[in-house]
């Protein structure tokens, strides 16, 4: 199509990968529970009992639905099966090969699956970053379709604006999204992992939250609800926001060269101090007041913005020089931090928020009288049944 055809890259020549991702992974996937334990695992709280069993609760939930070590390994291993393969398509352009992600940034759990990405060195070709980006995982769909010793199946191009290449890996029953020059992910993915270094408390409340929404189907951008970004973003910025003192501080602010410049960090795996935040409220504490600050939350003029690390007013914001989606009514606004688009636009459907709105309301409720975490997983608050069409955003 018009590109010259350049023998890959050996990944070996980019160490911030090949060199440090085996022994650098492994040493942060103890890490958070070193730092965890230094702050007695458990936080301090004025009250002991419920309050106590509550955060207890979340802590061991945490831990038992976190990414293992085992998981993180069968993850490395088809990510080199994959750089193996990609390596042997010579038609391809010079690349990187990036882990993104919930496997990297500290947010994934067992049923994670994997995201990777895959940036030319010689930048982009096409004047149609998207056009470029169908041809090169097309190219990758038919190499792998004809080559079954791979072990890849259920392989699915999604047209998406950013187009995703959807595969599984039979043998370790795990999925696999390949995107192409994806930027903002890789970006995206620093920045999230950088955050979960710098309070304890942050991993866990990602975790739970995550796993709410999942299991009340509010984390399905197609039913018209959030996805799993948005949900981060809105925990970060809740810890910014939303409590006093703040937990989290904005890294955009502290961190200009790093995190506000157009070009992104090569080293996903850096490690950041703590921050040393005079908060210590509970892991229950937290989990109740992000219900309740959600449920109250100014939706109609407010919008969530962890690259300020505080909330933007709508009437006052061009969102990305006014290239938003004018014909689909949004009812969540979180700004991208880095592209500073909508990440909450699949929220259109009025009803549903609604429905979103209800369910941040009745677990705050419910958790604040039985402060028992059981209590959140109980019938789901919302079904895509319940949906007055069928009407999908995507």
């Amino acid at each position: 199509m018009g590109r010259s055809r350049v023998k890959s890259n050996s990944i070996s020549n980019h160490p911030n990968i090949s060199q440090s991702i085996h022994p650098k992974v492994n040493r942060k996937m103890g890490f958070y529970e070193e730092r965890a334990d230094a702050e007695n695992a458990i936080p301090l709280s004025s009250s002991e009992s419920s309050d106590e069993k509550l955060s207890q609760s979340i802590w061991e939930t945490f831990l038992a639905t976190k990414q293992t070590e085992e998981t993180f390994a069968k993850k490395m291993k088809i990510w080199q099966v994959l750089f193996k393969c990609i390596q042997n398509m010579s038609w391809l352009p010079k690349y990187e090969l990036y882990l993104m992600g919930s496997t990297i940034t500290g947010y994934g759990t067992n049923n994670s699956d994997i995201d990777i990405c895959m940036v030319d060195t010689d930048g982009a070709t096409y004047c149609d970053s998207r056009t470029e980006a169908l041809h090169n995982l097309w190219l990758v769909k038919n190499f792998i379709e004809s080559s079954p010793s791979l072990h890849f199946e259920h392989i699915k191009m999604v047209r998406a604006k950013v187009p995703i290449l959807r595969f599984r890996h039979t043998k370790e029953n795990i999925d696999i999204d390949l995107s192409f020059n994806n930027s903002e992910g890789i970006r995206n993915t620093h920045l999230l992992h950088c955050y979960a270094q710098l309070d304890w408390r942050v991993r866990p409340l990602v975790v739970i939250i995550k796993q709410w929404a999942q299991h009340h189907n509010l984390n399905d951008p197609k039913n018209a609800t959030m996805s799993s970004y948005s949900l981060v973003l809105m925990v970060i910025n809740f810890l910014q926001a939303g409590v006093s003192p703040a937990v989290l501080p904005c890294l955009h602010n502290i961190y200009p060269d790093k995190f506000a410049s157009d070009t992104y960090w090569n080293n996903l795996l850096e490690s950041i101090a703590p921050y040393p935040t005079e908060n210590r409220e509970s892991l229950g504490e937290l989990l109740l007041k992000f219900f309740k600050y959600y449920a109250d939350f100014d939706y109609s003029n407010s919008m969530i913005s962890v690259r300020t690390g505080g909330l933007l007013p709508k009437t006052e914001y061009n969102w990305n020089n006014s290239k938003m989606i004018s014909h689909v009514c949004n009812f969540l606004w979180i700004e991208e931090p880095f592209n500073r688009t909508n990440t909450g636009k699949s929220v259109h459907n009025e009803y549903v928020f609604q429905q979103i709105k209800l369910a941040f309301h009745a677990s705050w409720k419910m958790l604040q009288e039985s402060q028992d975490l059981s209590i959140l997983f109980l019938e789901p608050l919302f079904t895509p049944s319940m949906l007055p069409s069928s009407h999908s955003y995507f």
